[in-house]
């Protein structure tokens, strides 16, 4: 792979250029090889395809005047329900309600099952 963006670099200095990998990690890693190398990489862009898919999908809702909700806030207001009524809601939910984290672990949980289409 370096070998690949080292020639997209040198073929196309100015163009930018989106490399999309399992990780951040892995992008930062490959920017700084090619960087103790001497080669360069202007405008060479790491991203994931949750990544992509979550900023394409910002540009389209911020057209229509949407906002993405910010997973901080996610959390805010997972735990703002669990502390609410919950009306049918299995009462196990009500007795973990102070547990550190876990309107954090119940709002990601929520995304991943959203994001997997279930």
């Amino acid at each position: 792979m370096i070998d690949t963006l080292r020639t997209a670099c040198l073929q196309h200095p100015t163009a930018e250029k989106w490399v999309l990998l399992s990780s951040l990690a892995q992008g930062r890693a490959l920017s700084e090889r090619l960087a103790r190398e001497g080669k360069p990489w202007l405008n060479l862009r790491f991203t994931t395809p949750a990544e992509l898919a979550r900023d394409l999908a910002a540009m389209e809702m911020a057209k229509r005047g949407i906002s993405p909700l910010h997973p901080a806030a996610g959390a805010a207001l997972t735990a703002s329900l669990l502390e609410g009524d919950l009306g049918g809601a299995p009462r196990y939910f009500r007795r973990l309600t102070g547990a550190p984290g876990l309107a954090r672990a119940l709002f990601q949980a929520m995304t991943e099952l959203r994001m997997a289409g279930l």
